[in-house]
């Protein structure tokens, strides 16, 4: 493990691997994409591929800062002009000193680790300065942008009808709706019929946003973990939580049934799990270690 999650994670993952980096991935695209803001200036985005240089993310001691450095190659323009097809980056960042709450941006870098982004470029700028309003993308959602902006470029008015969108399961503006849908305080069948009927990060978007807006979840979230679903509802209900519950740690004191709904996906899995065991332990709960 290096970078930042390295300096700030140590103690709750002492044992860091891939299977840890990747929970640490999908939590971070779980909530960037969740909060993706449907009035940014989209014409001015795209879609790149980030690979750090070896030690990007490493703490230089002389400094007491963070250097993070190496190349990115564009994906999709998404109908931008003059978008150059490659560019490399290095900047150096502060350590930071007496942090209260940690950021998904603390947990995972994807200038530090990898990963597919969509952000704001402007090769004008120098440093982090040329990625702006960054989102870290799940690694199958490379093509999402393009069909998203899309449809609210052909409707800039299609995330109006909320309800309907929030179930098409279009991952980028399920989220958006689904959000918009959230302030006008829908009842818990309402939730409970959109979250159900979700799959892979979309579900873990919808739980993620319903924990976070506090949301009437309870019953989707305790039919996710019924007999009998299949193993990818448990999963992305759990990452959900885990979002939640990483970012916003009242969530767990608000919200404790949470608790048992983790508690019977941990009782699903198999006990050498690499995905889930360091989810169980940094929220935790005793882990499949110990069954």
């Amino acid at each position: 493990m290096n970078g930042v999650i390295a300096t700030l994670l140590v103690a709750a993952l002492p044992a860091a691997g891939v299977a840890q980096v990747e929970l640490l991935s999908d939590m971070r695209a779980t909530h960037d994409t969740s909060l993706l803001d449907p009035a940014a200036a989209f014409d001015r985005f795209v879609v790149l591929r980030v690979i750090p240089s070896p030690g990007s993310g490493a703490m230089h001691n002389a400094e007491a800062a963070i250097v993070e450095s190496g190349a990115w190659g564009l994906l999709d323009d998404l109908g931008a002009r003059g978008v150059a097809r490659r560019g490399t980056f290095r900047w150096s960042k502060p350590l930071r000193a007496h942090v209260n709450k940690l950021e998904a941006e603390d947990y995972y870098s994807p200038f530090s680790s990898g990963g597919i982004i969509l952000c704001e470029l402007d090769e004008s700028r120098t440093g982090s300065e040329q990625f702006r309003r960054v989102c870290l993308l799940p690694e199958s959602w490379a093509q999402a942008p393009a069909r998203a902006f899309a449809k609210l470029r052909q409707r800039p008015d299609v995330l109006r009808d909320f309800r309907s969108v929030a179930a098409s399961g279009e991952p980028l503006l399920a989220a958006m709706a689904f959000r918009r849908l959230l302030r006008t305080h829908p009842n818990a069948v309402e939730v409970d019929r959109l979250i159900a009927g979700s799959s892979g990060f979309v579900r873990a978007e919808l739980v993620y946003l319903a924990l976070r807006e506090r949301s009437a979840a309870e019953p989707a979230l305790r039919r996710a973990v019924r007999p009998g679903a299949s193993p990818a509802e448990p999963q992305f209900t759990a990452l959900g939580i885990f979002t939640a519950w990483l970012l916003d740690p009242t969530v767990a004191q608000d919200c404790p049934w949470t608790t048992d709904v983790l508690a019977a996906i941990e009782r699903s899995v198999p006990r050498d799990d690499p995905y889930f065991g360091p989810l169980f332990r940094i929220v935790g709960l005793p882990g499949i270690e110990s069954r």
